[in-house]
């Protein structure tokens, strides 16, 4: 799905998240609002979001600005609430700490969280600017 506006996004976001799948929200462009898009994408898969990765991979192609990427951990539970591939150099298995650590390499401002469809919270999960907190109604 693709979205003009930060709002309408928003507002689908937390209420897409299935319980049974990983799905994503980047944020391209150089403003928010009307003036950026908003992607959200599925792999319809609970262990990964691959999506993401495309609209990443188009933007540096294609010189747009990435400024964030939010997804979603399914299931329930401690894990829900950390980015993958911190075991990285025990598993060679790539996960969103490898993916933001990429991005960030190319946009050092992007921002990435990771949303709990079970505690209806975001949390931070990459190394660059820390984004400003969102309560979710």
């Amino acid at each position: 799905m693709l979205f003009t506006s930060a709002q309408s996004t928003n507002d689908y976001y937390p209420f897409s998240t299935d319980p049974n799948m990983e799905i994503g929200r980047t944020s391209v462009g150089k403003t928010e609002g009307d003036g950026g898009l908003n992607i959200n994408t599925t792999s319809k898969n609970a262990g990964q979001q691959a999506g993401s990765a495309y609209v990443a991979a188009y933007c540096i192609r294609n010189n747009f600005i990435l400024r964030s990427n939010d997804h979603s951990h399914p299931g329930y539970g401690d894990y829900t609430t950390f980015p993958s591939g911190f075991d990285y150099d025990k598993t060679k298995k790539p996960g969103d700490m490898q993916f933001a650590g990429s991005i960030e390499a190319k946009f050092p401002n992007a921002t990435f969280r990771i949303y709990s469809p079970a505690t209806k919270e975001y949390y931070y999960s990459s190394f660059g600017p820390e984004p400003p907190p969102v309560n979710i109604h």
